[in-house]
């Protein structure tokens, strides 16, 4: 769509961002100032921390510009190229989840305002970075909603039967025809993005764009366990039921999505706690033996007995 430059306001004395049109794009393409001026009213009827906020859009001079929040950090997809780099497969899955969460929640709020982001992706999450505290996955934020649409109305932006995404991250419906993709589309493209987060490569591959549809549509993507062994079982069941080929076997938005998220997040926190000694030793048996005794049941995937919401068990059955 353009280039994004680093801003100043003098008149609120803030940084900003400001996204600028490609002079070249205007040219050759009659709809692109249609979607840039869309992006912002898009942008205007959604409310939620974890989307970058727009202020502003105008044109000056025949350039024509959206000002933007400005993200002081990295985007997610330059923060695992980093991790690679040392040596790391992919992020922690606390830290995935924790990302994960921050961008369904903003999601979350997308759907829930009848907008399908379309190009959800590591590229397009920012994580914001704290002088004292470091990089901030749970206040990480989703950008760029300049082929989002509304999911109640057609503009004739997007034309029928027409590929409209990133390679990779689309669903298959999407690839096929994204003027009709719908939320669930969105949670595919989440379920490969987090999946992307963890094991450091897309779940589809190819030496083309085509190819990389072709796998999308017809081959099944590989289990996260196979490049990481250690994530648990309810974050695999998670990203299994986003990638879904069937749009129908996926979770129906993002808010269905996010009550999982949050769930196996907590269970991880839950089975990292140290189990409490039992005080009270009426048999006299060891510390050692209370605390063995007093560690929760788990269940056949490893994580504790207890309730569980009637999606996740869905997402684990799947």
């Amino acid at each position: 769509m353009g280039a994004v430059y680093h801003g100043y306001n003098p008149r609120l004395k803030r940084e900003v961002a400001v996204k600028v049109l490609s002079a070249t794009l205007f040219r050759e393409r009659a709809d692109s100032a249609t979607r840039f001026y869309r992006e912002a009213q898009i942008a205007a009827l959604i409310k939620s921390d974890h989307l970058v906020t727009i202020s502003d859009v105008d044109q000056d001079q025949g350039v024509i510009y959206l000002v933007m929040e400005l993200v002081d950090g990295i985007s997610a997809a330059d923060y695992l190229e980093n991790e690679i780099r040392r040596g790391v497969t992919g992020l922690t899955e606390i830290d995935a989840l924790d990302i994960g969460i921050a961008v369904t929640k903003g999601l979350s709020a997308a759907h829930g305002s009848g907008i399908v982001h379309r190009d959800v992706k590591p590229e397009n999450i920012l994580l914001p970075r704290d002088p004292l505290n470091g990089i901030l996955f749970s206040a990480a934020k989703l950008a760029d909603l300049g082929i989002a649409r509304y999911e109640a109305r057609t503009d004739g932006l997007t034309e029928a039967n027409e590929a409209l995404g990133t390679a990779g991250f689309m669903a298959p419906e999407q690839i096929c025809d994204a003027k009709h993709a719908d939320k669930r589309a969105d949670v595919f493209s989440f379920g490969a993005t987090l999946y992307t987060l963890l094991c450091g490569r897309a779940p589809f591959l190819g030496t083309s764009p085509f190819m990389i549809f072709s796998e999308t549509i017809n081959v099944a993507h590989t289990s996260v366990t196979k490049w990481r062994p250690d994530i648990s079982s309810g974050t695999v069941a998670i990203i299994d039921t986003c990638l879904a080929k069937d749009p129908n076997q996926r979770y129906p938005d993002a808010a269905a999505l996010l009550e999982d998220l949050q769930y196996c997040r907590n269970l991880l926190d839950l089975m990292r706690q140290p189990a409490p000694a039992d005080a009270a030793k009426a048999d006299g048996a060891s510390a050692d033996a209370a605390v063995s005794n007093s560690e929760p049941i788990l269940d056949g995937f490893g994580f504790p007995v207890q309730p569980k919401s009637a999606s996740y068990d869905a997402a684990i059955v799947k």
